[in-house]
């Protein structure tokens, strides 16, 4: 099902289940979160285990440079220990990776097909904070880097129609 038939076509009593996977090259395990599904979800052979968290997006899903908000309510039981996996075997030029996936809450039997998603994000910033850890999982950087090569008319001659 996609998201406009979710939106148009379903029931108000049917959710969209929001799902994530943090990983890291260092982490102790990968995590896969859903936020709205208190007993757990499970999709696609993955199980997702809730954990509170809130999910704010910053900006449309449509959006090439998506970015999106999260607190995840962990008071300090998981975050520090990944951390300190991370500087242990320092991995601090490797950003920690979030894959984010919507699901409907009808969509339980079999293997359910994810209305939006996967969309990759790197978390750059994070801080803790009184409701847990907080950060910000932005797209990558894929194209900040020059080839060092002007495409001139005249060293590239199919360029030409193009223009």
């Amino acid at each position: 099902m996609d998201f406009l038939n979710f939106v148009l076509n379903t029931s108000p009593s049917v959710v969209e289940v929001e799902c994530f996977r943090i990983s890291h090259v260092a982490f102790t395990q990968t995590y896969n979160i859903v936020r709205n599904v208190v007993g757990g979800f499970t999709a696609q052979g993955v199980t997702y285990d809730y954990y509170p968290v809130s999910v704010e997006p910053l900006g449309t899903k449509e959006d090439l440079d998506q970015s999106m908000s999260i607190v995840f309510g962990d008071l300090g039981e998981i975050v520090p220990r990944e951390i300190d996996a991370i500087r242990s075997a320092d991995a601090f030029d490797k950003y920690p990776s979030l894959v984010y996936l919507t699901y409907s809450s009808s969509d339980t039997g079999g293997t359910p097909s994810p209305m939006f998603g996967p969309v990759e994000l790197e978390i750059r910033k994070f801080s803790m904070t009184k409701e847990g850890c907080a950060f910000i999982a932005t797209a990558p950087q894929v194209n900040n880097t020059k080839v060092g090569e002007l495409y001139l008319i005249t060293r590239f001659k199919m360029l030409d129609g193009l223009l």
